[in-house]
Formats: C-alpha cells, sequence, structure tokens
C-alpha cells in the first residue's frame, strides 16, 4: 500500500542572511577604457625575509595540505606592516593559498593592499563596486538564484581556471573577502598549478614547455554583450576575429579597411534565418585589392558598436610559466580562457586539453570555500580517481582568502543556490608570464 512522504524538519526553509553591505553591491558601468598597456611590476616576495620571522612571529599558521592552503590566524591583514607584506607575498608564492579569519580589513585597506602588491586590473564585463572599478563584485542573490540555476543547465560557467588570464599581464596575489554568507555550500576549491606540472611525466613536460597557447576574453566578452552590457574594453585574443557577435548583429573589430557583404549576409538571413549584419576586416595598413566603399550602414553601426575604433590586443603565454619567485614550473592553461595552442591543430591540441583538465582534479590537494568549509563535491572531471577532498572547517563571514593566481587554478561551485552571496575581489597585475628553461645558462 502506497505511503505519503512524511513532512519533518528537513521541510523547513532556512533562514537567508540579508546583504550587509549595501554599499558594495555590484553595477554595470558603461564608461569604457583603453587597453590596457604594458605596466611596471616588481614582485614585493623577491624583498622578503624567507624566515618569515615578522609575518609569523605572533601568528598561528596551519598548513591545510602538503602541498597547497595555509590558514594563519592572530593577524589582521589591514595593521600588517611592509615587511610583513613581503612575506605574506613570499608564503602566498609558496603555497599557493592563504586564508584569514574574522578580517576587520575595509574596502579601502583591501585596495591599498592589492595596491600595494601591482597595478589593479579592472574587469572588462563583470559587476564593479559603485564608484571604484578595481573593486570586482561576487555576488549572487536570492531572486536571480533562479536564473543561475536555468543557466547552469546549458552552459556550466563555473569552470576551473586562473582569473583573467588572457590579459598580457594576468593577476597575481589576488585578495577575496567574504561579506555575507549563504546558509550552505558556495565552496571554492583550488589546485595547485606547481603541482600539475611536477607530476607530468619528464617527456611530457619537454613537450608541454615548447608549447605556447592562446587565452581568449572573447567567449565572456560576447556573453556580456548577449545581455545587453557594455563591453568596458575591446575584446583580448590573440588572433583578430573575422566576425564577432555583438547582440542581434556579427561585425569585426572595426579598425582596418571593412567591406560590406551583402551576398554573405543573404545566406545567413535567408538561408539560416538569423538577423545579422556581416562584415569583413583585414587588418593591412592599405586598403586591400578590389575594396569597394562602405555602405551608409557601416558607419552607423560602427558608432553603435561598444568595440567603436579599438583593436583587439593579442597575446599568447606559454603552456608552462616560470615563477618569478620561487623559479618553479606551473602549467598555465585553464577551460575557461585557454582556447588554443599555437602551432598545434584542433585535433593535436584536443587531447592536450583533455589531459590537463582532468589532470587538475587528478591532483586536487585542498578544497577552500574561504575560509574552508565541510568539503565539496568534486566538479565534473572527478571521476578521475584523485584524493577525495578533505573535511575543513566552516565558512565565516569576514574571511578573506588570498591566493596566488600563477600557482594556482581555481574552481567556484554553486552548490549553494537559492541562497545570498557577496564577496569583493580586488586583483593586482603581475608580470608578462614567461618559461625559463633549466638548460639555459
Amino acid at each position: 500500500m502506497a505511503t505519503k512522504p512524511i513532512k519533518n524538519a528537513l521541510n523547513l526553509e532556512v533562514e537567508h542572511a540579508p546583504f550587509t553591505h549595501p554599499e558594495l553591491l555590484g553595477e554595470f558601468p558603461t564608461k569604457t577604457y583603453d587597453p590596457i598597456p604594458v605596466l611596471p611590476y616588481e614582485d614585493r616576495a623577491l624583498k622578503a625575509d624567507p624566515t618569515f620571522k615578522n609575518l609569523l612571529a605572533d601568528a598561528t599558521v596551519t598548513h591545510l595540505e602538503p602541498k597547497i592552503g595555509t590558514e594563519i590566524s592572530g593577524l589582521q591583514l589591514h595593521e600588517l606592516t611592509d615587511a610583513q607584506k613581503d612575506e605574506l607575498a613570499l608564503l602566498i608564492a609558496h603555497r599557493g593559498v592563504v586564508f584569514f579569519r574574522d578580517q576587520k580589513l575595509s574596502i579601502e585597506e583591501q585596495l591599498a593592499l592589492g595596491r600595494y602588491y601591482g597595478p589593479l586590473h579592472v574587469h572588462q564585463t563583470v559587476t564593479h563596486s559603485k564608484g571604484i572599478p578595481q573593486v570586482h563584485v561576487v555576488e549572487n542573490s536570492l531572486e536571480g538564484s533562479q536564473k543561475r540555476i536555468e543557466s547552469q543547465l546549458y552552459e556550466h560557467v563555473n569552470v576551473w581556471h586562473s582569473d583573467v588570464s588572457y590579459e598580457r599581464q594576468p593577476p597575481s596575489y589576488t585578495s577575496f573577502k567574504v561579506l555575507t554568507t549563504p546558509p550552505t555550500g558556495g565552496d571554492t576549491l583550488w589546485a595547485s598549478a606547481y603541482d600539475a606540472y611536477d607530476r607530468l611525466t619528464p617527456h611530457f613536460k619537454k613537450f608541454a614547455e615548447g608549447l605556447t597557447a592562446i587565452h581568449s576574453s572573447k567567449h565572456q566578452a560576447e556573453a556580456a554583450l548577449a545581455h545587453g552590457l557594455t563591453l568596458r574594453r575591446p575584446i583580448v585574443e590573440f588572433e583578430h576575429p573575422v566576425v564577432q557577435r555583438i547582440n542581434l548583429f556579427f561585425l569585426v573589430i572595426l579598425v582596418g579597411w571593412v567591406n560590406y557583404s551583402e551576398l554573405f549576409e543573404l545566406i545567413l538571413n535567408v538561408i539560416l534565418d538569423l538577423k545579422v549584419k556581416c562584415f569583413f576586416v583585414s587588418d593591412c595598413s592599405e586598403p586591400p585589392e578590389e575594396f569597394e566603399p562602405q555602405p551608409s550602414q557601416v558607419g552607423e553601426l560602427r558608432g553603435s558598436s561598444p568595440l567603436n575604433h579599438q583593436e583587439a590586443q593579442k597575446f599568447e603565454h606559454p603552456v608552462v610559466r616560470t615563477h618569478p619567485v620561487t623559479g618553479r614550473k606551473a602549467l598555465f592553461v585553464n577551460d575557461r580562457f585557454t582556447t588554443r595552442i599555437k602551432n598545434l591543430s584542433v585535433a593535436e591540441a584536443g587531447p592536450v586539453f583533455v589531459f590537463a583538465a582532468e589532470n587538475w582534479t587528478l591532483h586536487l590537494l585542498v578544497s577552500c570555500s574561504l575560509i574552508l568549509r565541510r568539503g565539496a563535491a568534486l566538479p565534473d572531471q572527478a571521476h578521475c580517481g584523485g584524493p577525495r577532498i578533505p573535511s575543513s572547517l566552516p565558512l565565516d563571514k569576514g574571511a578573506v582568502a588570498i591566493w596566488d593566481n600563477r600557482a594556482t587554478i581555481h574552481y567556484a561551485t554553486y552548490d549553494y543556490l537559492t541562497g545570498n552571496r557577496h564577496a569583493v575581489r580586488v586583483t593586482p597585475h603581475d608580470e608578462i608570464p614567461y618559461f625559463e628553461s633549466d638548460e639555459n645558462p
């Protein structure tokens, strides 16, 4: 005989914490910026005392795993001296990610700490704190959770990545302060890029060390534009695109000589039932042969484009990079922004990407959620059979994580949906990535 379901305390709704810092909630400003030039950079860790006598004299240190992750208690980040900040950078360079509880760090002090480590990054698409473009707001509201859940059904945007690795000078010591936490979940996972490289076989190391990869913001920019947001800086990617999708139009990044293609537009609109305008670009300094005058629509569309007169920046990074402080080698590819490996065909590069993705989770060493949580389910590739995620400490409001994007990758889970989650990230630029062979004199 069928029985009715039993209602009990597990059916009760949890109480969601309100946003405690509404002044730091995100906005999408429409201001645009010039491409980022080459920035001066000096790693403060190179000035640090390697004994950590200033930073750790009165602190309690807990290494969470043998090769990644350290928790420090007994210190307030806003009270650190310059000598302590230098030693903190050195510790992060070696340990990958360092955590602090109950921090009274204001947003102004978090920005000052970030500037101490390098010029601050301004993101091209994501939410900023109002009037402070250097503050990347990580925010999900209870009301917006359902949209996030639905979007995850079709495309997993939470993938292993190193922050904005497509920039010419990607981030170094990135700080992340938790302001509002969901009742459960909301974990962030870190893995060591050092260890991912160290566990490669000698032959594969040699192969990877000779490669460079294309890192691109194109997909991220397209997603923002599709939602009607402003692209605040031009797309960053190595190869200049033939066409770039902008809302309901296919446009090139309008920098050189553009040629309207009525035939191609007809094919796309009639045969494929798309609503597009089509142009082709030549990146040369002189008009190409057979160049035809542009119709008036080109000028109108150029004027309405957020990429108006802006040229895509073109960068490539080594697949294996050398850390300037530790001298260690780190695997520098990720699922989010690495789109191609130079000089390899798609067929050849495919297995490399698959192996790299599996390698991250195979050698995942620590699960932390600012400050560490109970332990999270592994992401999609976790069937590889690597070590399990350890149990960890409960998440607290006011926790701060600082990680080195050159030595780690991370993965933000959405296991807390629905719920309110709010944090602020400050991201200094680092050096231009490079690889230094052991065979160099």
